[in-house]
């Protein structure tokens, strides 16, 4: 069985960022019916791209748009997700944690991994974890948004990745395809999640809601597959300057041992509350 994920993130703007990354994963047949629905959408409320930016400042196709209508586009691609994904997965990384547990403490000669790298890196477990729970002759191929400045570092951190798992016999990633919203629609399925952790992640920093309370603007997004909301820690930083300092042999029974610690431990979301 072929499965695809869609990637797109949030907040990546501004001298320290703090990145959300959202990613979608489900079978071809699945994404098909999606693309069928979310056309019907599209048609509906008469918009052609969702981006969050535009959305969240109510420009472009989403100008004077009424708080009703917001509320109502986010709550009918919420219930259209909820039918046809496996899982939804969002990636956060403060901008706080990258640069304390990596950038000043990165051994010199080390590539210098942007946030954005790190969060698709950590996508990349997070999907392939998934689909080898599924069964373990399946194949797993990601869409990802360009025009990130980051995203051509996107392919080196792929085939590393592919590398490194065939060498310990898995052989789970198909491809890496970089596109716009125009070429593949289901990318807005991405940014619509992405934004919406973002938005709650932003009023948990004002201490407007709690850290344990679910994410409320996501009530209306995604409401049944399962939605897995993971934070990159200094431990799984540590994980690659481990790998860098020791070299790859020795530090991979090491570096799969943390890894699956920081897999285990992650906040997992199956969120049923719908508005």
């Amino acid at each position: 069985m072929n499965f695809i994920a869609y990637i797109d993130e949030s907040d990546t703007h501004g001298p320290k960022p703090d990145i959300v990354m959202s990613a979608m994963l489900a079978t071809e047949g699945q994404f098909e019916r999606l693309r069928r629905g979310l056309a019907r959408v599209q048609d509906a409320y008469g918009f052609t791209v969702f981006h969050g930016s535009e959305f969240k400042g109510q420009k472009g196709e989403f100008a004077r748009w009424s708080e009703a209508k917001c509320r109502g586009l986010l709550k009918d691609l919420g219930l259209l997700v909820n039918s046809h994904i496996t899982e939804c997965f969002t990636i956060a990384l403060p901008h706080a944690t990258y640069e304390q547990n990596f950038l000043r403490v990165r051994p010199p000669k080390m590539h210098r991994t942007s946030q954005y790298g790190f969060c698709f890196d950590a996508a990349l477990d997070a999907l392939m974890r998934q689909v080898r729970k599924v069964g373990h002759h399946h194949r797993l191929s990601i869409v990802v948004e360009d025009g990130h400045k980051n995203t051509a570092d996107l392919d080196r951190i792929f085939l590393a990745r592919k590398s490194q798992y065939k060498k310990i016999g898995v052989d789970v990633l198909g491809t890496l395809t970089r596109g716009s919203k125009a070429e593949y629609p289901l990318l807005m399925v991405a940014d619509m999640t992405s934004y919406g952790q973002a938005q709650w992640l932003r009023a948990q920093k004002r201490g407007e809601v709690s850290p344990s309370v679910p994410n409320q603007g996501g009530a209306d997004l995604v409401a049944g597959p399962g939605w897995t909301v993971l934070e990159v820690t200094p431990e799984y930083l540590a994980m690659f300057i481990l790998e860098f300092q020791t070299g790859r042999e020795a530090a991979k029974e090491d570096w799969q041992t943390r890894k699956e610690a920081w897999l285990n431990g992650c906040k997992s979301e199956k969120d049923s509350t719908q508005s």
